[in-house]
């Protein structure tokens, strides 16, 4: 009876530490997406923007959100994402490659 009362406490703690570890994430993707958007919506935006990987760990609605800001964005993207659906769909106008021969800019079609 103690031994399985001590493995429920470890699961319990177990799961209330994942608990934890999942709001802290949404806390801080909360935050990210509040900055993006401060940023994408300033009087005056920068002119360029460096994302590595902007749409990780996003649900589909706030992905898709990104993506639409991004796609409204007026300035200059450099993307770094192996999602090629989320590459396809801000529409960008080049890509740069990197292949055995080096870097390798072409247009997006």
């Amino acid at each position: 009876m103690r031994k399985q009362r001590e493995r429920q406490e470890k699961r319990q703690a177990r799961g209330n530490r994942l608990g934890k570890e999942a709001n802290q994430a949404k806390i801080l993707l909360e935050r990210l997406k509040g900055a993006l958007a401060c940023i994408l919506f300033a009087d005056s935006p920068p002119r360029l923007l460096l994302l590595d990987e902007p749409n990780n760990h996003l649900d589909l609605p706030s992905a898709q959100a990104l993506e639409t800001m991004l796609r409204s964005y007026q300035g200059a993207l450099v993307v770094v994402s192996h999602d090629d659906t989320f590459l396809e769909n801000l529409a960008l106008t080049d890509r740069l490659l990197a292949t055995k021969q080096g870097w390798h800019l072409e247009p997006v079609l």
